[in-house]
């Protein structure tokens, strides 16, 4: 079968996606150590586990819709990556396992069954259920910030102001919350950080990465430039109205590990893209 708009097979842009997302994948297990690493196991084990379930219940259907499951597991290892590399370090490995089963399931399975396509980006609306969920549990201590952040921290800074964005990247130099002391928040912003999204902890290595992925298949490179270019854009915005450096509030939201990720490998998912360029 080709994907909607590269002429390659299902399988080819696959394993040439996989083979892509290992940068960051190898980045963000490097920098945040084995938390990041336990994550990104359990969520391609979990969406390979279910991969071969669910094509053992299609065996014994005696209604099957025709591809709903590829032969090869290559499109789950590629789920279970982007689910592993699109949750913060600290999210606990069942609740990672938890979104990547769910991906599978739900919104790669279920939908292809309900509407023969999908409509919506499998592991993105996985996560926001899921975390959605997580925050409505009012049991848990602190939801909103175990729900929908895992770092509890981040909330007590005001990015809304010159003097709290300011006392925020003091704060992050002198305290390697950007992943090294011995790096400048600047540096650390674009070479190595640990907030954020596993697979953003190099913006330039995934930046790379996506350009890789965007030559190797094809990919919609349009969109990934207009939605940094966006994103800088409404930085730069932010800098002006609040009196801040323009330049780091530039640096600091385009490069934050879940826009870069989710510019090159979310944003362009090729069943729930846009059909334009």
């Amino acid at each position: 079968m080709s994907a909607p708009h590269s002429g390659f097979t299902e399988n080819q842009m696959m394993v040439r996606t996989m083979i892509a997302m290992l940068i960051p994948a190898v980045a963000g297990a490097l920098a945040m150590g084995i938390p990041a690493l336990v994550n990104i196991v359990a969520a391609v084990v979990t969406a390979v586990i279910c991969h071969y379930a669910l094509k053992a219940i299609e065996a014994r259907s005696v209604i099957r819709l025709h591809e709903t499951l590829y032969q090869r597991p290559y499109s789950a290892i590629v789920a279970g990556l982007i689910v592993g590399l699109c949750v913060g370090e600290l999210s606990p490995w069942f609740v990672t396992a938890g979104i990547s089963a769910m991906t599978m399931v739900v919104f790669k399975w279920g939908q292809e069954k309900a509407f023969g396509r999908k409509v919506v980006n499998p592991a993105a609306a996985a996560k926001a259920l899921v975390l959605l969920g997580l925050t409505l549990m009012w049991f848990i201590p602190n939801p909103l910030a175990t729900g929908q952040l895992f770092y509890p921290e981040h909330m007590m800074f005001d990015l809304f102001s010159a003097e709290g964005f300011t006392g925020a990247m003091e704060f992050g130099e002198q305290m390697g919350f950007y992943g090294s002391e011995n790096l400048s928040v600047t540096q650390s912003l674009v070479i190595w950080k640990r907030h954020g999204w596993i697979g953003g902890a190099s913006g330039v290595l995934t930046v790379l990465s996506g350009v890789l992925l965007a030559l190797w298949i094809k990919l919609k490179w349009r969109i990934s430039v207009t939605y940094l270019v966006s994103m800088a854009l409404l930085a730069a915005g932010v800098g002006v109205a609040t009196n801040t450096d323009v330049a780091m509030r530039v640096a600091f939201h385009t490069f934050t590990g879940s826009v870069v990720f989710l510019a090159f490998y979310m944003a362009t998912e090729p069943q729930t893209t846009p059909v334009t360029h």
